[in-house]
């Protein structure tokens, strides 16, 4: 079993711990004074921690380019400078060059693959395939803290069908930045931690080379090595036994970190996730009709002749949208329509007027054209409503097909439906925190999702394996 990147987990960002957790026995077991070092992190005020984007932060940022051409799979006299790349896996090492295209302490954060995937680099490297690069202002954050904080939060991306993340995307990236001490504190308290959860990893690796040693020799027993068979077979009961509390003991340590972002503000648990949802008043938050909070929008109609199926600008139509295109338009075409007719702003909500009434997608700002009239959206007013409250209230609680226009072939939304239709409208402020709360919960439920699929895959392969 390989362990080395076990440390790294971005599920971890959405385990709900809780005081009830770390019971005497449990802190005992993992060889550190887990409520002592929890005391030592700083609160955040009343209003929490500044808020500041990546760009505030950062002296420079950038994004790997092309392999060089000097390069070796692994080091050598020539070649001594590590190459790293978008993975996690050996923590994106990809190889190793003659000279480094970075010099500085830096932190690198993948953009494509596992998105956000950061590490805090202490040796000159060079970066490939559009990694992004980090170098933050010294007196403004520690490089250890920002691989912390990116590793726990969640980094919108865009791309259709290869997800990625650019570093204008990365640089608008809003973080928690306490002052400087107090990260200071917050990630020494990590570091014990993780130092620990290393010394587990180094023992538990000589362990199973031990136990896959036993194992082999158990295969190839006879009557000579019978008295040596029984004193391996009770060895190994004692390395199962102890690879048992070693892997409770680590997964006492992670769940001790997500604590320990808690207690400084930096992540939350379910429940304050709950509590932090701002109250209506007693009348309910004010209504507004959808026509008030900006124009309805539509791209330049596409005639048949002007598409094709071969390549060029993807064209989505209704029954496309969502999907993958199989039309397509020319770049010079799609250039001069969006310079002078309507044309989404990236974040917008695209709506879906015709067939699946209501169906939303968030614009992603790729280079792309839609249907006119059977897509829509609304150029909405910031000042007055998010993109993504107003998503949230596109796919959660406004009726589509009760707004549209029924009895024809295809139900349909035309424009006076949509500006009819009310909402209600919390105050900005309250719209931000909807939003936080929501999306983080739905993070929870995904990562649930996905260990839920780990597992049954696991007992899938236990039972091939075992019993077939």
């Amino acid at each position: 079993m390989d362990y080395h990147n076990l440390p790294y987990d971005k599920s971890r960002k959405e385990n709900i711990v809780d005081c009830h957790d770390f019971t005497t026995q449990n802190l005992a077991m993992t060889g550190l004074d887990l409520k002592t070092l929890l005391d030592s992190i700083p609160t955040p005020p009343p209003q929490g921690w500044e808020v500041e984007k990546i760009s505030q932060i950062a002296e420079k940022l950038s994004a790997g380019g092309d392999k060089p051409k000097v390069f070796s799979e692994s080091k050598t006299k020539e070649c001594q400078v590590p190459i790293y790349a978008n993975a996690v896996e050996k923590q994106g090492l990809y190889g190793y060059t003659d000279k480094p295209t970075i010099t500085q302490n830096a932190l690198t954060i993948s953009a494509r693959g596992t998105i956000g995937y950061a590490v805090a680099r202490y040796e000159p490297f060079c970066p490939i395939v559009r990694l992004i690069v980090l170098i933050p202002k010294a007196n403004r954050a520690n490089l250890k803290f920002l691989e912390v904080i990116i590793n726990n939060i969640e980094i919108e991306q865009s791309g259709v069908n290869i997800p990625q993340l650019t570093v204008p995307q990365f640089s608008n990236v809003k973080i928690p930045l306490p002052p400087l001490e107090a990260q200071e504190k917050i990630v020494s308290a990590i570091d014990s931690v993780e130092s620990q959860i290393k010394k587990i990893d180094s023992r538990l690796e000589m362990l199973e080379t031990r136990k896959a040693e036993i194992l082999a020799n158990a295969l190839n027993a006879n009557n000579e090595r019978e008295r040596e068979r029984e004193r391996e077979q009770a060895e190994l009961k004692e390395i199962l036994r102890e690879i048992e509390s070693l892997l409770s003991q680590r997964k006492i340590l992670q769940h001790f970190i997500t604590k320990i972002l808690q207690k400084a503000g930096l992540t939350q648990s379910i429940h304050s996730l709950i509590a932090s949802l701002p109250t209506p008043p007693k009348h309910g938050w004010d209504t507004i009709k959808l026509g008030e909070i900006g124009k309805i929008c539509m791209c330049k109609r596409i005639m048949k002749h002007e598409t094709n199926e071969s390549g060029g600008i993807p064209f989505y139509k209704i029954g496309t949208f969502g999907g993958k295109a199989d039309s397509y338009i020319s770049q010079d075409l799609y250039e001069n329509y969006k310079a002078k007719y309507p044309y989404p702003k990236q974040g917008q909500i695209l709506i879906s007027a015709a067939g699946t009434l209501g169906k939303s997608i968030i614009f992603n700002g790729e280079d792309s054209y839609f249907q006119d009239s059977n897509i829509v959206w609304i150029d909405n007013n910031q000042n007055k409503a998010l993109d993504r409250f107003l998503y949230l209230l596109y796919i959660n609680v406004i009726d589509w097909r009760r707004a549209g226009t029924k009895g024809g072939i295809i139900e349909r939304l035309y424009n006076n439906n949509i500006k009819a239709i009310k909402i209600p409208l919390p105050p900005l402020e309250a719209q931000e925190k909807i939003v936080q709360a929501i999306e983080r919960i739905e993070l929870t439920i995904n990562a649930a999702k996905e260990r839920k699929e780990i597992l049954q895959s696991k007992i899938s392969s236990y039972i091939k394996n075992a019993l077939c």
